[in-house]
């Protein structure tokens, strides 16, 4: 298809057949594919490659979008999408970066989202969002601050959750836990589905509660290294007895 360059005092257009079609003031676009670019009128600093990428862009800025449809209805700036649909729907968003066919695919006003594989994040509309992997995060919708790697996600709203891996993954390995001393904290307990957790000690089963501030201090320096067993329950626990 037979390219056309434009050149302004202000401006420097390089487009093919019904890309920037629309385009008024604005200056450093690139456009190469037919309809990419298409409605642009002031938007500055763009880059479409493919057939109709950016195709509804008319104001936005700084985005660059590299595959058919990419950023289709976009009016956002500073947008990075890479791949069949990636990002079509966006709008408004802003500073996301979707690599992958129909990555981030319905997002139209989330800002600050990565996602990284086929279809990664593709149904989500939330913000600051991580997902890395075949279909990362695909379950996610509205939720925001969530980091998805190699799982398709949880819950469709949920925010602020970590999830790794799939039912396929049976055995974990993380390097720089073992040996390494922790001065407080609590028990990590496992629940069945992978949810990590702590699990404080009840106050039910002890009496005459008090804080030992620095007494513990010189009792733990005299103790050294010890290994104990708990009991069922307290000597002083009474056995449960059955209602009369």
């Amino acid at each position: 298809m037979p390219s056309l360059t434009i050149s302004t005092a202000a401006s420097t257009q390089q487009r093919v057949d019904g890309a920037l079609f629309s385009n008024l003031i604005g200056y450093y676009n690139t456009a190469n594919g037919a309809f990419a670019l298409e409605s642009n009128t002031t938007g500055a600093g763009n880059t479409a490659n493919g057939f109709a990428t950016l195709f509804g862009n008319t104001t936005g800025g700084r985005n660059t979008g590299n595959g058919c449809r990419a950023l289709y209805d976009n009016n956002g700036n500073w947008n990075t999408a890479n791949g069949h649909q990636a990002l079509a729907s966006n709008t408004t968003g802003l500073r996301n970066t979707a690599n992958g066919c129909q990555a981030l695919l319905d997002n139209q006003i989330g800002n600050g989202n990565t996602a990284d594989g086929y279809q990664a994040l593709a149904n989500n509309t939330g913000s600051f969002n991580v997902a890395l992997g075949f279909t990362a995060g695909a379950n996610l919708t509205t939720g925001s601050n969530n980091i998805d790697i190699g799982t398709v996600g949880g819950v469709a709203g949920e925010s602020g959750t970590l999830r790794i891996g799939t039912v396929k993954q049976t055995a974990a390995y993380v390097r720089g836990i073992s040996g390494a001393i922790v001065a407080s904290g609590a028990t990590v307990i496992v629940g069945t589905d992978g949810h990590l957790g702590t699990v404080v000690s009840s106050e039910r089963l002890k009496i005459e509660i008090e804080p030992m501030d620095k007494a513990s201090e010189a009792i733990l320096a005299k103790a050294g290294h010890v290994s104990i067993q708990a009991r069922s329950r307290p000597r002083w626990y009474p056995a449960v007895r059955p209602y009369c």
